[in-house]
């Protein structure tokens, strides 16, 4: 775990502020919002994680002295973490001299000269983004501070004359994006081209968004919810491969073209979630590789038809993990929807019921041996369901061969 920093804004404002060496030196700690926030997790954490030692210390729910040992090893462990959260959030600390940066952290120190950084650039993430600076040696390490930190006007001024990275690339695509002759020969045109561009991605990204959240909330009427998820992915790809490269798919910040990767993205994440809710696998080994083999084929065909793609080949990476969501998604919708198979009745006796909180609440049910199944197993059920069953209950479930051949059940109440 790094030493952790803020910073106020997206990117640093140094075009507005020019560097005045007589300003530093200057030192900038944790701002008192994360101090307290990672401090109190870190007390909470140490002060839960030493209960624990006394628990299973002194021996309760360990049948044995190893498994004793072990539960109160991980319980130090997170007092350590906890202890370390709260030290990093006193003693960290980041030094701007007039020709040097330096972060002071629990366990280490670094630094790097003002003259040594060819240019900064800054990684959002959902909660604390991340400055990077990059040395002007190739074989130099990067710097990288996550950005907890109270800045000013002075915090800012140190990065004037050093090259913002982000704007940089930004700069370049939209350069090449008026001047890319695949989009016309004409200026007028290729503007005409490109505003036509953008509005036909902010509509794709609109409709990207509603039927992933019509999916998740309301999924009905189920074909037609079904049908608008399998096609956007579908119509985005075929705009990238039609588009003579206006269009990028991949969903990078700095890249002037328009965007179409909500409308790949989110429609892949909803079907599958969709196919998942509904529908329960008998075995799974099958659909794994047939989602696969079919995600393989959709960053192939983008690279095909984006040039930048055919610079870039770690691009494709993400291409490739939501199109495996995409395979599975629409792969498990087929074999349901268009199953004709006759279905096996199976009476089962509920042997338990347990409720897993996390990011989201899943409900299962504990189900005695049925039909191909030996073993007693856990299943994710409704709440609906879960909630009108009681344990010694009987559910019956409808197991179906697969249009693809991939067995699948639901399981509802007994008429």
């Amino acid at each position: 775990m790094g030493t952790f920093w803020c910073y106020d804004t997206a990117v640093i404002e140094s075009t507005a502020v020019s560097f005045d060496a007589s300003a530093y030196p200057r030192t900038y700690r944790v701002s008192p919002a994360y101090a307290w926030s990672f401090g109190l997790l870190g007390v909470l954490l140490a002060g839960a994680a030493c209960l624990g030692i006394w628990y299973f210390g002194t021996g309760h729910e360990m049948n044995n002295p190893p498994a004793a040992v072990l539960m109160v090893g991980l319980c130090f462990a997170f007092a350590l973490l906890g202890a370390y959260l709260v030290a990093a959030m006193i003693l960290s600390r980041i030094t701007l001299r007039a020709d040097a940066i330096i972060e002071e952290g629990l366990f280490r120190s670094r630094s790097m000269m003002r003259s040594d950084i060819a240019g900064y650039r800054v990684i959002p993430t959902q909660y604390i983004s991340t400055l990077v600076l990059v040395p002007r040696q190739s074989h130099g390490k990067r710097m990288k501070l996550a950005m907890l930190m109270q800045t000013d006007t002075p915090f800012n001024a140190w990065f004037a004359g050093i090259t913002d990275l982000d704007a940089e690339e930004l700069s370049q695509s939209q350069k090449e994006l008026e001047t890319d002759p695949h989009l016309g020969f004409q200026s007028h045109d290729r503007a005409h081209r490109v505003r036509n561009a953008k509005n036909v991605a902010s509509a794709m990204t609109i409709v990207a968004f509603t039927s992933f959240f019509w999916a998740l909330i309301y999924p009905h009427p189920y074909g037609l919810v079904v049908t608008v998820l399998a096609a956007l992915p579908l119509v985005a790809v075929a705009l990238v491969i039609r588009s003579s490269g206006i269009y990028q798919i991949e969903g990078r910040r700095h890249d002037a073209r328009p965007s179409l990767a909500p409308a790949y993205l989110f429609p892949s994440i909803g079907l599958c979630m969709l196919a998942l809710r509904e529908f329960q696998l008998l075995r799974w080994g099958n659909l794994v590789l047939f989602a696969i083999a079919l995600g393989l084929i959709l960053p192939a065909v983008v690279r095909r038809a984006d040039r930048q793609l055919q610079k870039r080949v770690s691009g494709l990476l993400p291409i490739f993990i939501f199109g495996v969501f995409y395979a599975a998604g629409l792969i498990l919708q087929a074999n349901s929807l268009f199953d004709t198979s006759t279905p096996q009745s199976f009476e089962v006796e509920v042997l338990g019921k347990h409720v897993a909180h996390g990011r989201s609440t899943s409900y299962y049910l504990r189900l005695a041996p049925w039909g191909p199944r030996t073993e007693a197993k856990q299943v994710s059920v409704s709440t609906r369901l879960y909630r009108s069953t009681k344990t010694g209950d009987d559910v019956c479930i409808r197991l179906h061969n697969g249009a693809l051949h991939i067995p699948w059940f639901v399981i509802n109440h007994c008429e």
